[in-house]
């Protein structure tokens, strides 16, 4: 119900009132007349005795028509006192001030209830309207939020399109799973800028075990192990083999400067490589040992890859790195090959990415 509605609800209220006023004031005429035949038998004592009964003489009512006023005036003023608060709510400022006015107006006789009513119609229409725009202006802007969420998306999805097909790794064979790709770590330092010294001993796996070591997460004798003892350096190519789910890695310790960039390398091929551990997602990689520094991972059946890790020492001295089949949270299974595995300083002067 608006406030208008709630008005002409109470103005018929007040007319009721005024109607059984009417009622009551005739009937209490009647009575008088009655009153004024029964007392032609009293003896005159009696009836000055009650006149003197009653201090001042006859007591005087309000007359109906001025509560009927009063009834209005408080009705008129309750509407426009909530009109006041919506207006403010609205923030119709200049509006609510008129109101206001119009209350004090109204309470100082300025301005009839009736004409008070009138005035307070069109500022209720003026809530309205006010409402109505404010809805229109929202849903006019959506059209326009849509069409930039929309272009943000396609921006997006191009930039990483476009990524992907730059070459983010370097692939010989079957291309690398998109898994892997994004599990590329971004490179410190550009590719052309992993030349100078091996800093690994027998890189190419040319005297077999007498510089690389072997480390297995889960012990497994049957496993990794098992394969390198074996003579799994043939024709400068290592392998490691995990029959069950294991993290296992081919590592040596080398001395790095401190805060100095370097970049791991080298060539990786899998078989059958499958992550069985929960939530894990390496497989093959090249990896700095007890950190995430880690290569493009390779998992499922890849012929020759190559990955690398680039990685800056901090305040490192020395650290292990080497081929690793797993990871921290990726235990796997089945065979990965590596060849060709490089450790370079990258010149200060080199550009960084």
């Amino acid at each position: 119900m608006n406030v208008t509605d709630e008005i002409n609800s109470k103005i018929e209220i007040k007319e009721t009132i005024t109607l059984k006023e009417s009622t009551s004031e005739s009937q209490t005429s009647h009575e008088d007349d009655s009153s004024k035949d029964s007392s032609i038998h009293i003896d005159s004592p009696t009836c000055e005795n009650t006149q003197a009964a009653v201090p001042g003489g006859n007591t005087s009512t309000p007359a109906p028509s001025a509560i009927v006023d009063k009834y209005e005036l408080d009705c008129v003023s309750a509407a426009l006192e909530a009109t006041v608060a919506k207006l403010i709510a609205a923030k119709k400022h200049k509006e609510a001030d008129i109101a206001s006015q119009l209350l004090v107006d109204l309470h100082e006789g300025k301005i009839s209830p009736r004409e008070t009513e009138q005035i307070l119609a069109k500022l209720d229409r003026t809530v309205v309207s006010g409402s109505t725009s404010a809805n229109a202006s929202a849903n006019a802007n959506t059209p326009r939020i849509l069409a930039l969420a929309a272009i943000l998306v396609v921006v997006i999805v191009a930039g990483t399109y476009f990524f992907i097909r730059s070459g983010a790794v370097e692939t010989s064979g079957n291309s690398a799973s998109l898994t892997a790709i994004l599990s590329t770590p971004i490179p410190s330092a550009t590719p052309s800028t992993a030349t100078g010294k091996n800093l690994l001993t027998d890189g190419n796996f040319r005297h077999g075990t007498s510089s690389w070591n072997v480390r297995s997460w889960a012990q497994n004798v049957q496993g990794a192990d098992a394969e390198t003892a074996l003579g799994a350096f043939v024709n400068g190519v290592a392998c490691l083999t995990c029959r069950q789910p294991d993290d296992t890695m081919l590592y040596q310790a080398v001395k790095l400067k401190p805060h100095t960039e370097y970049i791991l390398s080298g060539w990786i091929k899998t078989q059958g490589v499958r992550v069985t551990q929960k939530g894990g997602t390496i497989g093959a990689n090249l990896a700095v040992w007890d950190t995430w520094e880690l290569s493009q991972s390779l998992t499922g059946t890849h012929d020759w890859t190559r990955v690398e890790c680039p990685f800056d020492s901090g305040s490192r001295t020395i650290c292990e790195v080497g081929a690793r089949l797993g990871h921290h949270g990726s235990v796997s299974v089945g065979k990965a090959w590596f060849k060709d595995m490089k450790l370079v300083e990258v010149p200060p002067e080199a550009p960084s990415n």
